[in-house]
């Protein structure tokens, strides 16, 4: 007798038999409020694998911790100089305990899911989509989602090879790399751009380097990952105490920062693309310890990267005098202070922090497309291969930057904000749905069980009557 499920996906949802259909594998018997009802024989009804929960409270916080200290720390000292210093601890305060408060309604419309009340079954954000939104805007939501996803480790990508190009120049006189347009070798030696090539186009080999380093990571799973968000962690609390005690000796240091200004758009603007994590969050809740405190994971996060952005910025906007109208930041004001160990933390940072980031963005995308329906080895081409094919014609210039800027901080807000609202308002709608129909059938279950005690005691009392006679 084949299982029927209520749900998108095909390895999750309650099961119940259904003996009016004939098996069907997995075939869709009809759709209602978004959902759709499948028809699976009774041994493809599985509940996620013990042995993958396995991220524990510290794990979690490194990985959610690793996925929200990224680049934007270099902007908190000018954004302190211009929005005030109030502000900007105030700002993350207030973003951080919204994002956080998205994160719990994802969460809890990831319960609400069928047979999902204890997180037993494998639901990523492509099935969450599917299963409550209408299929429109299922469709705009994962093209949103995997455009952002693409665009933030196309950006992690570039970055990194171009660090490490400047490694090389720094270290050999010259980077290596294959220009595209004859196929000659080419050594870039130029400082006057964002790469040592200029606008040419270039295969670096740095690019080759990172992929060499980032893919065997990145077709694991997530909790194989966990030990590099230790490294990546602990590496930026180190750099970071390094920056603070390096600000601290700077001659301008203590410059007066402003209370508050009226300037508020580019830290709200930064800030929310800094605290946007929430489309991550069912992978590690698929990878947890049935015993981790999804509230103690978040208050612990937020509350470090808060401290750690705030002191930062707080501190580097004293160190020197007004630079928030340049095009400086946080590293260029180190590299440029002559300290060997603050240049050699600027160079550290961002590799430390993207090749450790990489590996968990291909992951999520790839759990992604799998459960969308694509096969292992598409989704992890498209995850893995396809970022750096697309990275190559924008490695060089500046093309990408506003792609990214413009096209990443416009879909992080839909996906990390407004979707998991939708989700969570639709889920806590059908849950109440499906209690006042248990509640009916309660009733009538009720009902027809005195209606038949009735009739089986009139029964009883009549046999016994007869039995007399």
């Amino acid at each position: 007798m084949p299982v029927c499920q209520y749900g998108p996906g095909s390895v999750f949802g309650s099961s119940c038999l259904w003996s009016a259909v004939e098996p069907a594998g997995a075939s869709v018997r009809c759709r209602e409020s978004g959902g759709q009802l499948w028809v699976l024989e009774k041994l493809a009804w599985e509940q996620a694998p013990e042995e993958t929960k396995s991220i524990g409270l510290i794990g979690g916080v490194m990985l959610l911790i690793n996925n929200l200290a990224g680049p934007t720390i270099v902007s908190m000292p000018a954004l302190a100089q211009q929005a005030g210093w109030l502000p900007l601890f105030l700002v993350q305060a207030v973003i951080a305990g919204f994002s956080s408060v998205c994160g719990f309604m994802l969460i809890e419309a990831m319960r609400c899911m069928p047979g999902n009340h204890s997180f037993d079954q494998t639901i990523e954000f492509t099935n969450l989509a599917s299963f409550y939104l209408p299929h429109e805007l299922y469709l705009g939501t994962m093209v949103c989602y995997h455009v952002n996803s693409i665009l933030n480790l196309m950006s992690l990508i570039i970055q990194s090879g171009q660090v490490m190009d400047y490694i090389m120049l720094n270290v050999y006189g010259c980077a290596p790399g294959l220009q595209l347009g004859g196929l000659a070798y080419v050594c870039g030696t130029r400082t006057d751009s964002v790469t040592p090539f200029g606008d040419s186009y270039v295969l670096s080999s740095s690019m080759l380097a990172v992929a060499l380093i980032c893919a065997p990571f990145a077709v694991k799973n997530l909790d194989d990952n966990v030990i590099l968000q230790y490294l990546a962690v602990v590496g930026l609390a180190v750099m970071s105490v390094i920056w603070i005690a390096l600000l601290l000796k700077e001659p301008a240091f203590p410059h007066p920062l402003p209370v508050v200004t009226s300037s508020q758009s580019s830290l709200i603007g930064t800030v929310l693309f800094n605290f946007a994590f929430t489309s991550t969050l069912p992978s590690w809740v698929n990878e947890k310890k049935q015993d981790v405190s999804v509230g103690t994971t978040f208050w612990t996060t937020m509350g470090f990267v808060v401290v750690l952005y705030s002191v930062v910025g707080i501190v580097g906007g004293m160190a020197y005098p007004p630079f928030y109208d340049t095009n400086e930041n946080l590293f260029s004001k180190l590299n440029a202070g002559g300290s060997k160990v603050g240049q050699a933390t600027v160079a550290a940072y961002p590799m430390l922090q993207n090749v450790t980031s990489i590996p968990v963005l291909a992951i999520l995308i790839r759990c992604n497309l799998i459960q969308g329906g694509l096969s292992s080895s598409i989704a992890t081409f498209i995850a893995v291969g396809l970022p750096w094919l697309v990275s190559i014609p924008f490695y060089t210039g500046s093309g990408f930057d506003t792609i990214a800027e413009v096209g990443g901080l416009a879909t992080s807000s839909i996906i990390n904000f407004m979707i998991p609202l939708i989700m969570y308002v639709v889920a806590v709608g059908r849950k109440k749905e499906r209690e006042e129909l248990l509640s009916h059938s309660k009733s009538a279950a009720t009902d027809a069980c005195n209606e038949l005690q009735g009739i089986v005691s009139s029964f009883e009392v009549h046999s016994c009557t007869c039995m007399r006679n």
